[in-house]
């Protein structure tokens, strides 16, 4: 039936008279393909009416719709018509719409949480269990309500080898520790436990590294400016940006280089949090615009908007997370070599700044001692035109010094 949904998309994809014809056509050429006995009674009728089925058939034959469409709303009318002239039920229909709008979707690029999003929100489908949850209780199904959600969960859950190296490299700087036959045949579950604790180790590793390389010049500083600075300012970089992680001299020194991995965790931690919260402050203000025109769609806005700020808050946790695991991972110090690292110069400097600032700010104060010392404003209690003159006389403001301050 995929191949009559082709034939009818190459041919007129806006007659239905042209699709009934190659769905009869193929169906009747290959009748041992396990149709149900509806749809076998279909193929026989002359002029075959739709029968009200939400059988998963309409979800099987609709690919070929998601890729001749040139956008999402072409892919989901065509994806209509090619259900309705047989599974014109509801749950029929919108088990066509789902697995087009999946398979458009991963064709354009979308990621698997934006399909998962997208299925969810669109057509009320649970997509939140993993395939683990699913396999003990579940058996042979038709509808598309209990068959279609399963379906999409199993290409969500699909695994690519090729990406996870890639995702090793870019989020935790390590190579994968798993031959792609293991890592194609075992569970999900058993993966994660396994490759936390070489990551973690891998991790560890990094921050030793991080202090041997930073404690010659945390020494140098301390021996010889330990009395100016309680503070010492420390780049680290990801390769795409550079941070500037703030960590206490002394302890630094103290613990030869070990204060450093720890500052550096907190630092990163607030500096992704706070660049977030931002760029989230600045998505809730563009929803609170948007959901305006909800009204229109007669839609309540402030539902909509409670909703959708529930996504958008659940996405920034999600991103919160992942950013600072893979700047915690990847991130280091952007000198390597010796030489280098004794040309850092920038806690001194910066302490040298903040302190001719606050010289000058003195000298400044020095040069003008006859000014006047800063004074609260006072603000005194204005006289209506209305109410009676100050001066006693028993006249109204403005027929009294009202009137002589507005002829000067």
């Amino acid at each position: 039936m995929t191949l009559a949904i082709a034939k009818w998309l190459c041919e007129d994809k806006t007659s239905k008279d042209v699709l009934i014809k190659n769905l009869k056509y193929f169906g009747n050429r290959y009748p041992n393909a396990g149709y149900g006995g509806m749809f076998y009674r279909w193929l026989d009728q002359e002029s075959p009416e739709p029968y009200g089925s939400w059988a998963n058939g309409s979800a099987m034959r609709v690919s070929p719709c998601a890729w001749v469409a040139d956008s999402l709303e072409e892919a989901q009318e065509l994806a209509k018509t090619s259900a309705i002239v047989t599974h014109n039920h509801p749950d029929g229909v919108i088990g066509a719409l789902a697995t087009s709008d999946a398979i458009y979707l991963a064709r354009i690029g979308a990621s698997k949480d934006e399909i998962r999003e997208h299925i969810e929100v669109r057509y009320d489908y649970n997509l939140s269990l993993s395939l683990d949850e699913i396999r003990p209780s579940y058996k042979f199904e038709i509808s598309c309500k209990k068959s279609v959600p399963e379906s999409i969960i199993c290409f969500l859950e699909a695994k690519d080898f090729e990406g996870f190296k890639m995702g090793m490299i870019t989020t935790f700087g390590c190579e994968s520790p798993f031959e792609e036959g293991y890592f194609l045949q075992e569970r999900q579950r058993v993966l994660v436990d396994k490759l936390f604790p070489i990551v973690y180790d891998h991790y560890k590793a990094k921050l030793q590294k991080i202090s041997e390389q930073a404690y010659p010049v945390i020494e140098r500083v301390y021996l010889e400016h330990g009395d100016r600075f309680q503070n010492i300012a420390i780049p680290f970089t990801d390769g795409k940006k550079t941070i500037n992680i703030v960590a206490p001299l002394k302890k630094c020194y103290e613990t030869q280089g070990r204060e450093v991995g720890l500052s550096f965790e907190k630092g990163i931690t607030l500096a992704v949090i706070d660049n977030a919260w931002k760029e989230h402050l600045r998505a809730m203000d563009d929803l609170k615009e948007s959901v305006q025109n909800a009204s229109y769609e007669q839609k309540d806005p402030l539902l909509i908007y409670k909703l959708e700020s529930f996504n958008l808050f659940d996405q920034l946790l999600v991103r919160i997370s992942e950013e600072i695991v893979t700047f915690l991972s990847i991130g280091k110090l952007p000198i390597a070599e010796e030489t280098e690292l004794k040309e850092a110069k920038l806690p001194e400097s910066d302490a040298k700044k903040l302190q001719t600032g606050r010289q000058e700010m003195g000298r400044g104060r020095q040069m003008a001692p006859g000014r006047p010392a800063n004074e609260p404003i006072r603000v005194e209690k204005k006289v209506g035109r209305n109410d009676p003159c100050p001066c006693g006389s028993g006249k109204k403001y403005k027929n009294c010094h009202g009137r002589l301050e507005a002829a000067e």
